[in-house]
This record gives structure tokens, sequence and C-alpha cells, in this order.
């Protein structure tokens, strides 16, 4: 046998075989060469190089702290066979498996060492006349990110292994990480509810669901007004609209039509799927946005995106469920696989802010609590040990939560959806947050979060919530304001509105320039207050009495969407008509001078109360010295309005005070 390396064939080398050698000595040889064939080809042929940051003479592609460095390379003693793959030939690798291919490398630096795995990849071009993304073959299709967490000299080392294959290495590469701007990952602040970045700097969540494309195309399209169907194009204008206005958290769930990689086929992942998520996160990394990922829903069993249709169960008997998703090995082994593949191309992002491991797994009807825990205290493990991730986990329900899931370890994140449409829907969340037996905060020591929040679908009638919520924005803006002085890591993320980017703009950038002047890590006692014409939610530092803060929101009650989303129009065009619930609609009234109550302060002490608008950010409409009361209250007076945000700390003696 002569082995000859050509620089001019793609492949790299040319087999020349006498023709008397027999079939066995093929198959030996063919599997010496895939063994060996590193030790082969020149240095360059698996070599790595650098994707992001770019290196060129204008840059010497230093990666900043917290920050991503991207390396590609080729693996040539398999690449035929992943070709063959994709061409559907024999024989073949699934560079998707790692049971056939186990890739990863080892970042080191001082006393750092972090393993993180490799994943395989096509390029992607959008084209905009077939209104989707078109894979394309890469030079250097393996892939590796990371983000240093330290500034100094860096080394990545690679190596591959396989059935039939011993472990190789790749020639090492170095970077070096400068300092920057960034923050890091979330981690859980000290006091155990709210959430801080790896630099200690405080994090209070602004946001909505920006859940996903109600298409699988580039660009989307209107439908019966007032409605769109969203497309990829329109989901990242939604996340630099979010940024623009000073939101910083973006919830999006993996859904079978739109972001779910997998699905065309069990262990092969979509590679134009995977691109929308490469854009997610590269948006999210330069607009400083977390990224909230919900990683399995299962919606109707007999919808097209549906149980029937998933690729999971053409591999099982014709009467399983959709719970076999987690209960049956194969398809657990296959969940784990798309687990170490997302996190292999996205989980080093510190703009992963957690991950849910079902969106609203209370609907799943097959799926028992047992079930779950079971399949959770399998997976989270391997999230941690194997895939070595520390990102904050968490799950979700609808309206009914399960306290034997949320006191479990493995769930470091509280959540429930909230939608409600009476007046006093405000107050029954503050119980869901705080009172008994099920209260957020009250029974669990965790942060928290309304991860979806919103008007009921259908409320009452026929007509759809998204309707509703669009005629106005007076949903939008009170549940956003009372939510965020509830105790919780953030103001709630609304459901329906992530298409509006005037919503956005008219509340989210007063809210961000409020909580910018507020750490609300050391505010941690809540409390509501509650008349027939005012409601307040706010919170205090242990400190209030002796120096501290009081923050929080207080509303004239009648200016609910009940009193002002007359005449609204459904899709179609018709007048849509209000909830059927107690609550009568009138107009809204002037409560100008009635007062409302705030409690924790210091017994007949003066403090300075101030108030500021909504919808202009920063701005001080009303401020007066008020003395407490000798239980320690304050009878603040409502100014004329909607509502307005407060702030209260204690005023200096000399302060002139009624």
């Amino acid at each position: 046998m002569i082995i000859v390396y050509n620089k001019n064939k793609p492949r790299g080398l040319v087999l020349k075989i006498k023709p008397e050698i027999r079939l066995v000595k093929k198959i030996f040889l063919l599997s010496f060469l895939l063994c060996s064939f590193t030790s082969i080809l020149p240095a360059q042929k698996d070599g790595i190089r650098q994707i992001r940051p770019v290196v060129n003479e204008d840059s010497k592609g230093d990666v900043g702290r917290y920050e991503t460095v991207e390396l590609g390379f080729r693996i040539a003693a398999v690449h035929e066979m992943i070709e063959a793959y994709f061409a559907k030939n024999e024989p073949a690798l699934n560079p998707y498996d790692p049971e056939q291919l186990h890739v990863k490398a080892t970042f080191t630096s001082g006393a750092y060492t972090f393993i993180r795995d490799a994943y395989y990849m096509q390029e992607t071009k959008a084209d905009e006349k077939s209104n989707t993304y078109v894979a394309e073959s890469s030079t250097h299709p393996w892939r590796v990110r990371f983000a240093p967490p330290d500034t100094g000299q860096w080394t990545c080392m690679v190596e591959y292994s396989g059935p039939g294959i011993q472990t190789k290495r790749l020639p090492e590469y170095r970077f070096r990480c400068a300092i920057s701007t960034k923050h890091g990952a979330l981690r859980i602040h000290g006091n155990k509810t709210m959430l801080v970045h790896e630099d200690n700097t405080p994090f209070f969540a602004i946001g909505q669901n920006i859940a996903w494309a109600d298409m699988a195309e580039l660009k989307g399209r209107p439908g019966p007004a007032p409605q769109y169907y969203a497309g990829y194009y329109d989901i990242y204008h939604y996340l630099h609209n979010l940024a623009n206005n000073g939101g910083n958290l973006a919830r999006i769930v993996l859904v079978e039509w739109s972001m779910n990689f997998e699905w065309e086929k069990a262990g092969h992942y979509s590679q134009e799927r995977a691109a929308v998520l490469d854009s997610i996160f590269r948006i999210a990394e330069e607009r400083d946005i977390k990224v909230m990922v919900s990683m399995i829903m299962m919606v109707s069993p007999d919808d097209m995106w549906g149980w029937k249709n998933h690729p999971y169960k053409k591999l099982l008997p014709g009467s399983a469920d959709q719970s076999a998703i987690l209960k049956d090995s194969v398809c657990r082994q296959l969940v784990k696989n798309r687990f170490r593949y997302f996190f292999s191309r996205w989980g080093y992002s510190p703009q992963l802010a957690s991950i849910e491991l079902i969106s609203e797994q209370d609907h799943w009807k097959e799926l028992s609590e047992d079930d779950f825990l079971r399949w959770m205290r399998e997976i989270v493990p391997f999230i941690r040990e194997e895939l070595r991730s520390p990102v904050l986990i968490s799950t979700s329900f609808g309206p009914k939560i399960s306290s034997r899931v949320f006191s479990q370890p493995e769930m470091q994140l509280t959540s429930r959806h909230s939608y409600h449409n009476e007046l006093r829907r405000q107050h029954r969340r503050m119980k869901q947050v705080h009172g008994s037996p099920e209260g957020l905060l009250r029974k669990w020591d965790k942060p928290a979060l309304f991860t979806e929040m919103g008007i009921m679908n259908g409320p009452g009638n026929n007509c759809d919530a998204d309707d509703f919520e669009s005629c106005n924005d007076i949903i939008f803006h009170n549940d956003l304001w009372a939510t965020a002085f509830m105790g919780m890591y953030g103001a709630g993320l609304n459901w329906w509105q992530w298409k509006n980017d005037g919503f956005r703009k008219a509340n989210f950038p007063a809210l961000a320039a409020f909580i910018k002047n507020v750490d609300m890590t050391v505010l941690r006692e809540s409390d509501a207050f509650e008349s027939q014409d005012l409601e307040a939610f706010y919170v205090q530092s242990k400190q209030t009495r002796y120096g501290g803060m009081t923050a929080g929101w207080v509303h004239n009650k009648s200016y609910w969407w009940g009193n002002v989303s007359r005449n609204c129009k459904d899709r179609s065009g018709k007048t849509m008509p209000l909830p059927k619930d107690d609550d009568e609609a009138n107009a809204p009234a002037d409560k100008t001078e009635e007062k409302f109550i705030v409690k924790g302060m210091r017994a007949r002490k003066k403090y300075n109360v101030t108030f500021y608008s909504t919808r202009e950010p920063g701005k001080e409409t009303w401020s007066a010295c008020i003395r407490s009361d000798a239980a320690g209250r304050l009878h603040i007076p409502m100014q004329p309005g909607s509502d307005y945000a407060f702030i209260i700390k204690r005023a200096p003696a000399v302060t002139n005070c009624f």
C-alpha cells in the first residue's frame, strides 16, 4: 500500500491499493486510517481557527472578559463519513450523536480549567427569495464557544474520541482575554430572592416574552386585522426594540414550529433553526439582554406540531403518549443529546439567564408529578456534571403549581403563569407571591417571577385576549408596574404584546430609569395597600426605620382595562364585549387627595416622599415631607392622574414637615 498526500485533492489523501489485497485487509486498513489519520495529515488540516473575534491586520483578536470567543476546526479523519451522513450514504457518522463522536475542548489559564463540548454546525445564509435560511458547507464545521471569566492568556486544547477512534488531540490554540464592560452570567444573590451578575452588579428583570416566530420563515406576514404573523426577522427586531427601551430580559420557548431544532428527524438538528438561536444570542450579547429559554413545550396531541407528528413517536409503539418523551429510555437519551447540543452551542453565553425544563408542565395530563421528578433527578445532574453548566434552572406552571417540584433543591428559581381579568387581579398576584398556602416567596426562599402574565385568553367570550390588550396599553402598563414591587427578581413578563413596539416605548424606559436608581437587592420586605379607590405595592429595606428606603407604585383603581378598553375591535372588525365578571365598567374617576398608607416606618418621624412619572423617564412630579403616625404609618395623598412610582426616605431633622 502507498499513501500519498495530495494538496491538490480536496479530500487530502489518495489511496493506491494493489488489487490482490483481500477484502479483510481493506477493512483493516480503513480502520487503521480512521484511527491514525491526524498523525499523517499536516497540522493545518486539523488546526484551530478563531472565528470570533475576527483576527486580522487591524485586530489582535483579543476577546473581552465575559465575551465570546468562538473557535472552528475540521476533523479530517471523519469528515467524509459525516458528509456521507448528510448525503444519506453508508458508512456514515452522525455528528450530532456524542455516542458516535465526542469532541470536547479544555480551556486553561492559571488556576482556571473549563471543559466545554464542541458541536457540529453548517453555515447558513438568509435566502430572502425563498424566505428562509439555507444551510451551506463550512471549512471549519466543528465549533467551540467560551466566555472567559478573567483576563490574561488562555489556552484551548481540543480532543475527540469515539467507538473505534482512539482519543486524538489537535494542536493547542492560544488567545488573550482583555478587560471589558460586561458583567457575566446571573447568579443568586446572598439574600436568596434576587439575582446578581458574576461581578456582583445587581440585576432586576425588565422584559417580556418574545417566545417564538409564528412561522419558520424570515419575514412575517399580515393576517386578519389586527393580527400579524411574525417571522424570524421580526423576532430580531423585537429584541432590538426591547433593548432600545431599557428592557433586559426576553423569554423564548423552543416550539416545534419555530426554534425547536430537532423536529424533522430524531437525533438530527436543523441548522436553519439553530441559526435563528445563534442570531438571538448574538443580539443578546451585543445589546446586553438576558435570555430565558424554555426547553420543552408540548401542544395538543392532535395538532400538526403535536405528538402525532413528533419524531420520537416514530420510534415507539403506536399506543405511546407524549409522556414517553420523559419516560422511555430511548427518548430520554435523545433529550439528553439535544440538551448537550443546546448547551454546547449556546450554554456558554453569560446572556443565558436560566432554563425552564418544561413550559406549563401541569398541562401535560399524561405526565404525573412522579414522572417529572424522576426525569428531573436524571436531567439536572446531567446538566451539572456531564455538561458542566452552572445555569439557573426552573420549570413553569400554569394555574396549578407543584409544591413537591419547587421544594426540590434542583429547582433554583420558582415561577408562575398569571392570567386574570378582574379589577383586583394585582392583589390576587400579591397573594400568589406572598400568600398561603403556595405563595412563591412565602413558601420557598428562592427567587421568583411571573414568567407569563396578562389577560385571560377568551375573557368570558369568544374574543382573543391579544385583541383586548392591543386596544390600549393599560393592561400592559398596570401589570408591569404592580409586579415590579412584589418582591420578585423582576417585573412580570407580559405574554401577549411582544409584537407591539409602541407598548415597549411607552412603558419600559420609565421603569428602567426608576430601577436604575434603586438597589432592589436590599428591598426585601414587601407589602400592599388597598382601599375602594387606590391600591399600592411597595418594597422596603429592613433599615427603613433607620434611614433606609421604600420604593413602590400607587394606582388610581378606576384606571383599569374594564373602564378604559371600551369599543375595542377584534381581528374581524367586530366590537368586543367586556368580560363576564363581577366588576362594573365605569369611566375613570379623579381620586386626588385620597390617601394611601405605607407601613413600616419609625413612629412620628419625618420622611421625604417623591412621586415619579410612570411615562416620562426620571421625571419627578411631586415631593413632600410627611410625618409618620404613632403606628409608623405614612398617610400619603394621591396626586391627579392614573398612577405614580414613589420613593420614601428619612428626612433630615431640620426639614419642615406636615
